[in-house]
């Protein structure tokens, strides 16, 4: 909240609260909270916007709407850091939460060996505030954040998401003969890779290319079969989400942290891997097999100059990869 200075409430404590629509939606609002029953229509609501689903978390900087007690123009948004005492940044009930799930192993059991699909399904919202809470805590683009997994550092700095957790995630799915549990799974990994960063997007996909196999030793004999299946399958989610699965609206708070973040880069290694399972061996033999090149084919059609770029370094590396395979 904040005293409005002039103009539309002026004199009046302004609130910026996100409220959840009888449709399920999430709207934002800036307005005048009634003591009593704030959040109700007995709010005096100045300004609005209706959130996309990259702009659950944070509010939008551009795009607001004016209310009928509002004045125009509508304001936009600056970010101005954490609401709370000096010294307290970290220690917020986000972080709190965070480290709670982190300490008590609420990670490794919804993703599991024991876990339950209907477990999975509702742990999406869990798993993506783990994931926005690597930028709260400064973590570096490079997978695992501090803490236990790297050894160094202020424990405080592992409380949030970690490549290892995705990879305990794909080991579930190779293993788990239960395919419900595989198939939520996949969802809800495909459900969070946007806003993961490169940081952790991309050894997850890097872990679930490798897996496609046949896995060898170092005299060339097979260890394991691979996980043609499971890889296709995953594949076949993305290539349902389509376009959509990378559309962040530049005006939205997270857009600037996905193009910071090597969206671009991870949109390519996903299209590699696509490419991988379309000309797997036993590709043919998939039922998906035309959902995934129609994917292909868009994400290669586009015009816009991040396609582009994407497209140069996606036809470079499958001449490189047909290089290697001539040799």
């Amino acid at each position: 909240s904040a005293a409005a200075p002039d103009a539309c409430g002026a004199g009046k404590t302004i609130t910026l609260f996100r409220c959840t629509m009888r449709s399920q939606q999430k709207w934002w609002f800036l307005s005048e909270a009634d003591p009593v029953q704030p959040g109700t229509d007995k709010d005096v609501d100045y300004y609005q916007h209706k959130s996309r689903r990259d702009e659950e978390g944070l509010p939008s900087r551009t795009g607001w709407l004016t209310c009928r007690t509002g004045a125009d123009p509508p304001p936009s948004l600056e970010p101005r850091g954490v609401c709370c005492p000096p010294g307290g940044e970290e220690d917020t009930a986000e972080h709190r939460l965070a480290r709670w799930a982190i300490e008590n192993g609420v990670v490794e059991y919804v993703l599991g060996d024991s876990v339950h699909r209907e477990v999975v399904s509702r742990s999406a919202e869990l798993i993506r505030f783990l994931s926005d809470m690597r930028g709260r805590y400064g973590a570096s683009k490079g997978g695992d954040a501090g803490g236990a997994d790297t050894g160094g550092g202020d424990a405080s700095r592992g409380y949030c998401l970690r490549a290892s957790h995705l990879s305990l995630a794909w080991k579930t799915c190779t293993s788990k003969a239960d395919a419900a549990v595989s198939t939520q799974i996949h969802k809800l990994l495909v459900g969070v890779l946007p806003g993961l960063g490169s940081g952790l997007a991309m050894p997850l996909i890097r872990t679930v290319r490798e897996s496609l196999g046949p896995n060898v030793d170092g005299n060339g004999a097979a260890t394991s079969p691979g996980h043609f299946a499971e890889v296709s399958e995953f594949c076949r989610t993305v290539a349902e989400a389509g376009a959509r699965l990378w559309e962040v609206d530049a005006s939205s708070s997270s857009a600037t942290s996905a193009n910071d973040d090597g969206i671009d880069e991870v949109r390519c290694e996903v299209l590699s891997l696509q490419w991988s399972v379309l000309t797997h061996r036993d590709a043919l033999l998939m039922k998906s097999y035309e959902v995934i090149k129609g994917y292909v084919t868009a994400e290669m059609r586009k015009q816009d100059p991040r396609t582009c770029r994407l497209r140069d370094e996606f036809l470079g590396s499958v001449r490189g990869e047909i290089a290697r395979n001539v040799d």
